[in-house]
């Protein structure tokens, strides 16, 4: 339930689902009721087992309580406090699990999330030689707000693929995770899919998507987390070779060369990121340390500069204006700093690297920021997974 709750019943398919179903175009999708559910019904059974992480309980609870004394004395609303605690510190506490059957979960959510990609890959493939059809088919029929507005902006210009599950960027992060988890898997358990399925289905997915830094970081994982063993310099032939046929494909070339050939010759390969930041710097426009200015002040911020982006992109910076410097720092200590000191204690570099290609790609975008998003709740449970499968590496060795 908590693996369909985040990665099949994201934001966007509930969105897509109450329009169609109740014709109601409120906020009230931004509430993961599913997510919820399972994960407060996780955490009360493993709080029972006294299998939390107690410092990581102490930081959420730090965090709850800056918040508060913010929707106190700040600009932070009670609705603003209330998504923040569900779709942000609830996630957070995941982290802080420690699971019973790592082996168990971990297979569960690797066929499952292998059957979504390869189900959402057809869908991009169709959309794309059908000149965007499907992604028209939801904007005329189920879409409403930005997603449909962003929908009907992009077509006809370039191709990229929107989907039932949300965004190019989102798509492009499925993509990334399914090569992650899958390499993962492959290591400590049984192959599911061979390395050259995987570098077919990821090229293919994130081609599509559209995703420059999502592209160059799945570049990098195919060139160091190869797990081929006999005959290595097939694997990397059949990668270049599979690399310059999709690098000469109209899809490519329409779309992902041609953002990098304006990023290169406007010197701007950050789509805007790094000029919206570099005006707020120096207009003088700074974060506070704990009173914040809420939900959207940072968008407010980059509307005041009238140039670049229209918000800052990274998530970082945007949570530190939205909720303060030291909540930002809080947060980024739980999902950052503490699965980083895991895996280094545990020489565990090949979940490092693997994980830090994630991370990298999910501070990128404004998805971590956006408190109507589950994208924090989809890369806390990638972190849970990881750390746990870091932690328990020898009995998996083991068992296998």
């Amino acid at each position: 339930m908590l693996i369909i709750s985040i990665f099949i019943l994201n934001e966007i398919p509930r969105m897509l689902i109450l329009n169609k179903v109740i014709n109601n175009q409120s906020n009230i999708w931004m509430v993961n009721i599913l997510f919820l559910i399972s994960s407060v019904l996780l955490l009360i059974d493993y709080s029972k087992k006294r299998k939390l992480n107690i410092k990581i309980i102490y930081i959420i609870s730090i965090i709850t309580i800056l918040l508060f004394v913010n929707n106190l004395f700040g600009d932070i609303t009670k609705n603003t406090f209330v998504l923040f605690v569900i779709n942000v510190i609830i996630p957070l506490t995941l982290v802080g699990i420690k699971l019973d059957n790592i082996n168990g979960l971990t297979k569960i959510f690797v066929k499952m999330f292998n059957v979504v990609i390869v189900l959402l890959t057809i869908y991009g493939i169709i959309d794309y030689f059908t000149s965007g059809a499907l992604q028209l088919f939801i904007a005329n029929n189920l879409a409403y707000g930005e997603f449909k507005l962003l929908i009907y902006e992009e077509h006809g210009l370039i191709y990229r693929m929107y989907s039932f599950f949300g965004h190019p960027l989102y798509n492009a992060k499925l993509y990334l995770i399914f090569f992650t988890v899958n390499k993962v898997y492959n290591k400590y358990y049984n192959n599911l899919y061979s390395d050259y399925v995987l570098v077919i289905i990821t090229l293919i997915g994130l081609t599509l998507s559209g995703s420059k830094t999502a592209l160059i970081l799945a570049c990098i994982l195919f060139i160091f987390c190869s797990g081929v063993k006999k005959r290595k310099w097939l694997y990397y032939i059949f990668m270049f070779i599979f690399l310059i046929t999709i690098f000469n494909t109209s899809m490519f070339k329409n779309n992902l060369l041609e953002r990098f050939r304006i990023g290169i010759e406007y010197n701007n390969l950050s789509s805007g990121r790094n000029d919206v930041l570099k005006e707020v710097v120096r207009l003088g426009f700074k974060p506070n340390w704990v009173v914040s200015g809420g939900n959207g002040y940072s968008r407010q911020i980059t509307a005041n500069t009238m140039i670049g982006a229209i918000n800052f992109e990274y998530p970082a910076i945007m949570l530190a204006f939205d909720y303060g410097i030291i909540e930002t720092g809080l947060i980024y200590y739980i999902i950052f700093i503490y699965p980083t000191i895991v895996f280094v204690k545990k020489r565990n570099f090949f979940i490092l690297f693997n994980y830090l290609a994630l991370f990298l790609y999910v501070n990128s975008n404004n998805g971590l920021a956006n408190l109507g998003s589950d994208s924090i709740a989809a890369f806390c449970f990638m972190t849970m997974l990881f750390v746990n499968i870091a932690e328990k590496e020898i009995e998996i060795s083991v068992d296998s």
